[in-house]
């Protein structure tokens, strides 16, 4: 038996099974502004953005405007970041105490200078 060709108002045949897509692990949808944040990120020298954040919110808590400067955008990004990050942000006692221990290291270290010590 010989097969015709198929003519042109023959439907084509149908598709073989219903094929599904798996995905195995985490991810993390990134949008364009999270991308560009990430980038601004790497640029200023940390991994990614996580890092950034994490890095810049243990020093101080009153950072939230100059992150948003550092990373071209808004305090409610920034804010929405560090909670999406899971980022435990320091109290404020905890900052004091870092900045006026910061502000004591450097003036001894200024006056062992003076005195001239290579170093404390």
């Amino acid at each position: 038996m010989q097969q015709c060709p198929p003519s042109a108002w023959e439907p084509p045949p149908a598709a073989p099974g219903r094929r599904r897509l798996l995905i195995t692990g985490g991810f993390a949808v990134v949008d364009r502004r999270q991308r560009r944040l990430h980038h601004r990120a790497h640029t200023l020298g940390l991994v990614d953005l996580n890092s950034y954040l994490v890095v810049r919110c243990q020093g101080d808590t009153s950072l939230m405007t100059q992150l948003a400067g550092e990373l071209h955008t808004t305090i409610d990004v920034v804010r929405r970041l560090i909670v999406e990050a899971g980022i435990q942000r320091s109290s404020l006692k905890v900052c004091g105490a870092r900045r006026r221990r910061r502000a004591t290291d450097q003036q001894r270290t200024i006056r062992a200078e003076q005195l001239g010590f290579a170093s404390l």
